[in-house]
């Protein structure tokens, strides 16, 4: 059967006598090729027709893998726009697809003993057929999801259902320190320059130290290998005051641990050669930053 908003034909191909057909005569070998050709004579030189779109019919963006509203986890590329009558738009949400904590490391699920920084959202598919109770049919839709996901990346696969086994009690005990060693808390700062110096203790190795001025990263040329050095450039066009340093190491598996200290910076000593290309001081140097010892002090 086929239709224009004019003309309806149809056609049916078989034997009268009700004996089989040949294989290879069937609707799509037989019958459509004389619907089509009473349709192209038919239709020689008409104009062409549209259909008018009935009252009630919308176009209604769903989910392709499910044909459900898509959820907050649906991929934008996994949504279309499908067209309904008013009396089928879906109302269920989708739920093929589900957004689950994992490790980074491995991908697998996280345990008590995880740092919280390697733990990032993915998006899985949340399969659920009835049909999978058969084995032999879950086993292949599992292989063709495997194959997917090693094809594209980006492919959501299965959920992990396995605990991650890159931590442990062991590993959490084992989480690395770190002591700012100079200068002192409290020091007193007049000079341009002024190393840092750190004690670190990280038996599951250690991955980089950082350090800080305030929220300012300080570059640091021993980030990656002992003995993690640094040294920070005080600017003329810094104000005297309080100034925050820190100090972060992250091991191997991702724990971390910090230190922080605070200067008193006076200034730099006069005749300190300047800058010109002196940035902006990354000013936080407050009375209400200052340790109550030090607000007490006269001068401070």
């Amino acid at each position: 059967m086929g239709y224009t908003p004019s003309i309806v034909t149809g056609v049916w191909a078989g034997n009268s006598d009700g004996t089989p057909m040949k294989l290879s005569a069937d609707g799509y070998g037989i019958a459509a090729p004389i619907w089509n050709k009473v349709m192209t004579a038919a239709l020689k030189d008409k104009p062409d027709e549209r259909f008018v779109v009935p009252e009630g019919i919308q176009s209604v963006v769903v989910s392709r893998a499910s044909g459900k509203l898509p959820s907050a986890d649906t991929p934008s590329d996994a949504r279309i726009s499908d067209v309904f009558a008013s009396f089928s738009i879906p109302t269920e949400v989708d739920d093929l697809y589900k957004k689950i904590d994992v490790v980074k490391g491995d991908g697998l699920l996280p345990n008590e003993f995880t740092p919280a920084d390697q733990i990032e959202s993915r998006l899985f598919l949340n399969h659920n057929d009835a049909i999978d109770t058969f084995p032999s049919w879950l086993a292949g839709i599992k292989s063709w999801v495997a194959g997917r996901t090693e094809q594209d990346s980006t492919f959501p696969g299965f959920a992990p259902t396995k605990t991650t086994a890159l931590y442990t009690a062991e590993t959490a005990r084992n989480k690395p320190t770190i002591t700012i060693t100079s200068p002192t808390a409290f020091s007193i700062i007049s000079e341009r320059n002024v190393p840092i110096k750190v004690q670190v203790h990280a038996p599951n190795g250690v991955k980089e130290v950082e350090f800080f001025l305030g929220n300012r990263t300080v570059p640091n040329s021993q980030k990656f290998a002992a003995p993690y050095t640094g040294s920070i450039h005080f600017l003329s066009s810094y104000d005297p005051g309080t100034y925050t340093i820190r100090a972060l190491i992250i091991d191997d598996l991702g724990y971390t641990d910090e230190a922080t200290i605070e200067v008193r910076f006076e200034g730099l000593e006069t005749g300190s050669s300047t800058d010109s290309s002196e940035e902006s001081s990354p000013k936080e140097n407050s009375s209400s930053l200052l340790p109550p010892l030090l607000q007490e002090l006269p001068g401070t």
